[in-house]
């Protein structure tokens, strides 16, 4: 079957789901998130991705298909058509995958900085504080603090 190629990094946005069909055929799904802006104008695109057979049993049995993540996906574009409840006409991606690489978790997941906290691109560092030798949390305890930012 022939279709449109596509090949994308995306940031999934929930833990991948493993079903079986009616035949006993397993399929993977999950959702995931595509920056396709510009710095000056950024927007995200939404696709659902979808694997079968043995790579979705594979992937799933990997469990590193969290939500968060960060993964490359590759295969055949298909835009599904449906009515909404309003009786519009309604459309969305999908990719029918063929192969699904996850390549870790993002940064901040990583870090674990102070809830609430995010990077500041760019933010310069602040100057060292000056803390009476021995006290708590000298010496660099926490040089990654200062390049978080409560928003």
């Amino acid at each position: 079957m022939m279709g449109i190629a596509v090949a994308t990094e995306l940031r999934l946005a929930g833990d991948a789901e493993l079903r079986f069909l009616q035949d006993g055929r397993p399929i993977l799904a999950f959702r995931g998130a595509v920056d396709t802006g510009t710095k000056d104008r950024p927007q995200t695109e939404w696709l659902k991705v979808t694997v079968f057979g043995e790579r979705a049993e594979a992937l799933s049995e990997e469990a590193r298909l969290k939500k968060g993540t960060l993964a490359y996906v590759e295969g055949r574009l298909k835009v599904n058509r449906w009515q909404g409840q309003g009786g519009d006409e309604r459309w969305g991606l999908e990719v029918v995958a063929n192969i699904v690489q996850p390549m870790g978790v993002p940064p901040r997941q990583q870090r674990q900085p102070v809830t609430g906290a995010v990077p500041v691109p760019g933010a310069a560092p602040r100057p060292p504080q000056q803390q009476p030798v021995g006290a708590a949390g000298s010496a660099g305890a926490d040089d990654d603090a200062d390049d978080w930012a409560i928003v």
